[in-house]
């Protein structure tokens, strides 16, 4: 083999090995971004679950100390529509409650959603379960956001 010849082979053994070894570290790096991002979608996913847990419990809270603070109160016009309010941000936050919680919110939410006024709660509402669920709650708070 002439050296010329053996100069060509060697550039073109190089450029292919450069080339071969560009696009390895070229799809090696999508593959790692691609996982990383993927990485960060299910992150952020589970972030927001838990923002929603949270804001959910904190509302059951409320929820429990409006009827305790409302027993067997007339409420009055503003007061029937922060109830209305309450009642309304707490019937769609089932699906987030923690699953010991689950039983205990939903008889709660049964029992006060056909509720528009408080007059006779005392009669109508369980308040030992009313208070169950705010403990539950609080706790869940403190254990899981630790708050």
């Amino acid at each position: 083999m002439t050296p010329e010849k053996a100069a060509l082979l060697g550039v073109l053994a190089g450029g292919l090995i450069t080339l071969v070894g560009t696009l390895f570290t070229g799809g090696l790096n999508m593959w790692l971004q691609w996982l990383q991002t993927r990485w960060q979608l299910k992150n952020e996913s589970k972030t927001r679950l838990l923002e929603k847990r949270l804001v959910a419990l904190q509302n059951c809270v409320q929820m429990v100390d409006f009827l305790i603070a409302a027993k067997n109160a007339s409420l009055a016009k503003g007061g029937q529509d922060m109830w209305v309010a309450i009642r309304k941000e707490n019937i769609s936050n089932g699906a987030f409650f923690p699953a010991e919680l689950q039983d205990e919110f939903a008889k709660t939410i049964r029992t006060v959603l056909m509720h528009d006024h408080l007059t006779d709660s005392e009669r109508e509402f369980d308040f030992q379960l009313l208070e169950r669920l705010r403990e539950g709650c609080v706790k869940h708070i403190q254990e899981e956001f630790g708050a």
